[in-house]
């Protein structure tokens, strides 16, 4: 995670608006959590201020520097401040070791400028850092926007099995376009008051096709006026393609658009043929040819409304909702054609989800003629009045959508929605799972099929009972077959939720998981990241209690995005903190505590503090030891933790090396606390001060030997040793011979008191350190020339 850059850049107006101020000096102070920097001036100047990381910028408006100004001398805060005059300003920089947690500017009246910060350290500094250097979960910032959880809205987080009965899974239903072909016969766009339309073709009998068609290729055969002869041409081509011989048609419109070039008849050759190509949906190339045509026809032309009419019918059939816009307004189209063009723009309405207005206008045309060829049109109008839960009128709209369906798929997808609507209004005849069940018997292999066989798994899970245990199953199969990313998810969401339904959310939460990585923009996202947010706490909870804290910081590591987006809540992540820290694994523990300590996460109190402590001083962060410390006595100074934040404090700065301040911090008289005993003591005995060392150990050792470490005995030996208790002190310098951190002083120190009380084993412990020969041993070095002193005296 990129670390954090705080840029802010504003001008302040001083208090007298003075020019050409002079800075004086720069001096700084300390609190016990903030540094002070003070610049001083004769009077205030206007500046702007940029913070970026660890650099502080001040560019002083029309102000200069004294020659010899004093600045304050490098520490643990500041590395450095550097003046430089830029022509009449004056930039003053500050180096921070560390980037400040907080920064504030304010003024005096006496002309000083105060910089107000409380200081970094190198935990602080890699807050920002937490996610990438871990791969943690860290806690949301405080937005003026702020992200409202899935949770919230789901209308199922008190009754998720309701979801099988509420939530329908609907395939994609996307009829053709049917475009406007032109009533029988098309020749009659021909005809005007000069060419009128010849009696053959008024005479053809619409009803039987299959006669005209007759009569019209005989026609063609006797006829031998050329102006005649494309008329039949044209009519010719027009019955093949009302009988469905479509490619038929095709081929012939496409060589009379040839053999008359721009002539009216090639330019309705051209016309038709587009229409044709627009129902096979080669939309782009009917689009090409209409355009074309379009920009011929010569103005006031006949054919001109209905070209752009079926241009913006291409234009429909590929999203191209502003063009098509353009093209359809309604006085640019003779009367005949209004109806048409006001369907046409309420499935623009429709496209560009204005509902309410292309619901008025299918409800006023469904069942007229002009929408009864338009399955597009129609279908709309199907799914408005479902989602308007008139599921009777549903299931009529979509019965007859089917029968205009000629596709296999799209009309199982038409009559599994009727089935749907049908189940909705509870008028199912039969069974709901047999009605379902003709739908997969009627269109094996399509999508409806399969969701008919969800749907009949639907049911299976509301029941409750052996059925509803082996719908978990039932879904994973569906899902494995699914074609479509929207039914596998569909499918892959239910089989968690029956998993959850069934008392296994472990499981539960892995293919929630799973199923947000695989399907990232999925219409169930959002349900199953509410299941998600619901799950997880507990889950947290019952690994946390079952002893198993890996496993509880890996599933929080795996969603870290709900916890950055505050979605779950941020005492989840302390009871992790406290996980990272029984693994003994105190850096990320130690990190996650800070930053839920400094972050603006409303987690804030004495147990997240006492925990932060603890935490630095496993980690031997000592100096951060001793500034929570402070900060504790100062927030709590009755806390419950106040005698171990007190421990911690004086250990961390036992090992700094401040043993007079350790000291005079030691509480008299000293609590009955062994660690706190153990610690005086060594204090104690650091500053040579035997008999207060002695004196805190010795009636503890009678009682609780076994909770002392070498470390301690040696301490409380030693101490009887130089107070001339040497009886006490030998019989613990024999207990450390036998460790090896203090075999060898131990042993020395037996020596001598041996010698002075006239023990016979002296030599014997002499032979075993001469029989160990370590050169590099003081001790041994030190027995030798002791044997050799012995010697010499004996010899005298």
């Amino acid at each position: 995670m990129r670390s954090l850059i705080l840029t802010l850049l504003f001008f302040i107006v001083s208090i007298s608006e003075g020019s050409g101020a002079q800075l004086t000096r720069i001096s700084t102070s300390e609190s016990a959590t903030s540094t002070q920097i003070y610049a001083h001036f004769d009077e205030l100047p206007l500046y702007q201020e940029r913070l970026s990381d660890r650099r502080l910028d001040l560019t002083l408006i029309d102000t200069r520097a004294m020659e010899f100004l004093v600045q304050p001398e490098p520490d643990d805060v500041i590395i450095k401040t550097l003046v430089v005059q830029q022509q009449e300003d004056t930039r003053l920089s500050i180096f921070f070791r560390y980037a400040p947690q907080g920064l504030s500017i304010s003024s005096t009246s006496d002309s000083t400028l105060i910089i107000d910060l409380i200081p970094g350290n190198r935990f602080t500094g890699s807050f920002r850092e937490l996610g990438s250097s871990l791969g943690l979960m860290v806690p949301v910032e405080q937005r003026q926007e702020t992200l409202i959880s899935p949770l919230a809205f789901t209308p199922y987080k008190n009754n998720w099995r309701s979801f099988f009965a509420d939530f329908e899974d609907t395939p994609i239903l996307t009829p053709d376009p049917a475009p406007l072909f032109p009533p029988f016969p098309l020749t009659s766009l021909l005809s005007s008051g000069e060419a009128p339309i010849l009696p053959i073709i008024e005479e053809l009998d619409k009803q039987n096709m299959f006669e005209s068609l007759r009569r019209i290729q005989k026609q063609l055969k006797s006829i031998n006026k050329e102006e005649e002869r494309k008329y039949y041409a044209i009519t010719h081509a027009d019955i093949l393609f009302r009988l469905g011989s479509v490619e038929a048609a095709l081929t012939q419109y496409k060589l009379l658009a040839d053999t008359y070039g721009y002539d009216d008849a090639g330019n309705l050759a051209v016309y038709a043929a587009a229409l044709i190509e627009i129902g096979t949906h080669k939309f782009h190339l009917a689009q090409v040819r209409l355009t074309k045509l379009l920009d011929r026809l010569p103005a006031r032309h006949l054919l001109i409304p209905l070209v752009r009419f079926a241009i913006a019918e291409t234009h429909l059939a590929t999203g191209q909702y502003e063009q098509m816009n353009q093209l359809l307004d309604l006085g640019d189209f003779p009367p005949s054609l209004h109806e048409s063009v006001e369907l046409r723009r309420a499935d623009h309405a429709y496209g560009t989800g204005r509902f309410d207005e292309a619901f008025a206008t299918y409800d006023k045309f469904y069942g007229s003629e002009v929408m009864a060829a338009k399955p597009l049109s129609i279908n709309h109008y199907c799914s408005m009045i479902f989602n308007r839960q008139a599921y009777d009128k549903s299931r009529r709209c979509y019965l007859d959508l089917a029968s205009m369906l000629n596709e296999f798929n799209t009309a199982g997808s038409a009559h599994y929605l009727a089935t749907l609507a049908e189940l909705k209004a509870e008028k199912l005849s039969v069974n709901p799972e047999i009605q379902f069940g003709t739908i997969i018997e009627r269109f094996p292999g399509t999508e409806a099929a399969l969701l008919a066989e969800m749907k009949q798994a639907d049911i299976c899970a509301l029941r409750q009972d052996e059925c509803a245990e082996n719908a978990s199953q039932w879904f994973r199969r569906i899902a494995g077959r699914a074609a479509s990313r929207a039914v596998a998810e569909s499918a892959t969401f239910k089989e968690a939720l029956v998993l959850f339904l069934e008392g296994q959310p472990s499981i539960s939460i892995e293919l929630l998981q799973k199923m947000l990585r695989t399907y990232q923009s999925g219409e169930l996202q959002d349900q199953a990241q509410a299941l998600l947010i619901q799950l997880i706490p507990s889950e947290i909870e019952r690994l946390l209690d079952a002893g198993l804290d890996i496993e509880a910081i890996a599933l929080a590591q795996q969603n870290r995005a709900l916890f950055e987006k505050g979605w779950l809540d941020d005492a989840l992540l302390f009871d992790i903190g406290l996980a990272f820290e029984r693994l003994a694994m105190h850096p990320e523990a130690l990190q996650l505590f800070l930053y839920l300590k400094n972050g603006s996460t409303g987690l804030y109190g004495e147990d997240l503090l006492f925990a932060t402590i603890r935490t630095a001083h496993a980690l031997g962060a000592h100096h951060l030891v001793e500034d929570l410390a402070s900060e504790y006595t100062y927030r709590y100074p009755e806390g419950v933790h106040e005698l171990d934040v007190l421990y911690f404090r004086l250990d961390c700065m036992y090992a700094v090396g401040q043993i007079d301040e350790a000291l005079l911090l030691l509480p008299v008289p000293l609590p009955q606390r062994l660690d706190f005993r153990f610690l005086g003591a060594t204090l104690n005995f650091q500053k040579r001060r035997y008999q207060s060392a002695a004196d805190i150990l010795l009636p503890v050792y009678q009682l609780q030997r076994k909770e002392f470490s070498s470390d301690t005995i040696y301490i409380l030996a030693e101490s009887l040793y130089e107070l001339g208790e040497f009886t006490k002190s030998e019989e613990l310098f024999v207990l450390l011979a036998e460790t090896e951190k203090y075999r060898r002083t131990a042993r020395h120190r037996i020596v001598l008191i041996s010698g002075w009380h006239g023990k016979q084993h002296i030599s014997e412990l002499n032979r075993l350190f001469l029989a160990e020969k370590t050169d590099s041993d003081p001790w041994h070095r030190f027995a030798v020339q002791d044997s050799r002193y012995r010697q010499l005296i004996s010899n005298l």
